[in-house]
C-alpha cells in the first residue's frame, strides 16, 4: 500500500474552509443533548468532566499533529499500515471503520429523536433515518466540495441562531448583569421562567 497519496485536483479545497468543516462536525446534534447525557451519566452538574475531556481531546489532537508531520500527504489507512505493518494496521483500519459505522448510527438516531420530539411525534424511526441517509448519500455523491459547502452554510446558520438567542434573551441577560448578587439572579430566573 502506498503511504503517500496524490489527491486529484477536484477533491481539494482551500485550507481555511476546514475551520467550517470542523465547527459543523463538532456542533451537530450532539451539542443539544450534551448536558442531558452528562447529567444522566454522572447524576450531577459535572463541569469537571467536560474540562477533563477537553484536555484529553487536546492531547489526542497534539499526537495526531505530531504523527501527521512525518507524513506529508498520507491517509489514515496508509499510516496505520506503515506504522503497525500489514496485519495489525489493517485490523486497526477495520476497527476504525466499525467505529465510524457505529457513530453514524448514533448520530442518525439522535437526529431522529430530535425530529420526533419537536416535529413528527408519530412518524416511525425507519422513515426518518431513511430520509436522513438519502440526504447524506446525495451530499457525499456530490463530492467533498458539496459537503464543505453545506458545512460553510451550516456555520453561518449556527451563528445566526446564537445571535437570535442572545437577542431574544437580551432583557434577561442585561437585567441579570445589572443585578446586585447571586440571589437576585436566581429570583430573576425564577420570574423569567
Amino acid at each position: 500500500m502506498k503511504t503517500n497519496v496524490h489527491v486529484r485536483k477536484e477533491l481539494l479545497f482551500r485550507a481555511y474552509l476546514l475551520l467550517f468543516v470542523i465547527h459543523t462536525t463538532q456542533t451537530g446534534v450532539g451539542i443539544i443533548g450534551l448536558p442531558r447525557v452528562v447529567f444522566l451519566e454522572t447524576e450531577q452538574d459535572s463541569w469537571i468532566v467536560i474540562l477533563l475531556s477537553g484536555i484529553v481531546v487536546s492531547l489526542s489532537v497534539a499526537a495526531i499533529v505530531m504523527t501527521m508531520r512525518q507524513y506529508s500527504s498520507a491517509d489514515l489507512y496508509g499510516i496505520h499500515v506503515d506504522i503497525f505493518k500489514k496485519w495489525l494496521g489493517n485490523l486497526l483500519n477495520i476497527i476504525y471503520i466499525v467505529y465510524l459505522i457505529y457513530m453514524l448510527n448514533v448520530i442518525a438516531l439522535n437526529y431522529t429523536e430530535l425530529v420526533q420530539a419537536w416535529i413528527f411525534q408519530t412518524l416511525p424511526n425507519f422513515i426518518l433515518v431513511s430520509m436522513l441517509m438519502a440526504l447524506s448519500v446525495y451530499g457525499v455523491l456530490g463530492g467533498i466540495r458539496v459537503v464543505v459547502g453545506v458545512c460553510f452554510i451550516g456555520f453561518f446558520i449556527s451563528i445566526l441562531d446564537c445571535i437570535y438567542y442572545l437577542h431574544s434573551h437580551a432583557k434577561l441577560i442585561s437585567f441579570a448583569l445589572l443585578s446586585y448578587g447571586g440571589s437576585q439572579c436566581e429570583r430573576i430566573l425564577q420570574w423569567y421562567y
